[in-house]
């Protein structure tokens, strides 16, 4: 993996199964993680794993471009990893 060290990274569906496996990488390699959430599962790996104390949580609709766009611009976001829960995402602007 790159070196990720201080970097504001944002993982869209973080908390998923794939998703929260990354951030796990990405918090050992001591990145600052930003996820995103429409809703949760407390019996989640996410929330069992206590990753969700350990990242920035953003409760945004990855289909809404603005709110996407403002994420990324208010924290500084300089990688991001976008896991959908479905492929077929519509922007909505």
């Amino acid at each position: 993996m790159n070196n990720f060290k201080g970097k504001h990274i944002l993982v869209t569906g973080g908390s998923g199964f794939i998703g929260s496996h990354l951030v796990q990488l990405l918090l050992k390699e001591k990145a600052h993680v930003h996820t995103t959430f429409f809703s949760s599962h407390p019996l989640s790996y996410f929330y069992q794993q206590g990753l969700y104390k350990k990242t920035i949580m953003h409760r945004v609709d990855i289909t809404h471009f603005y709110e996407i766009q403002e994420v990324i611009t208010k924290n500084d976001i300089e990688t991001y990893f976008i896991l959908p829960r479905s492929l077929s995402l519509k922007w909505h602007m």
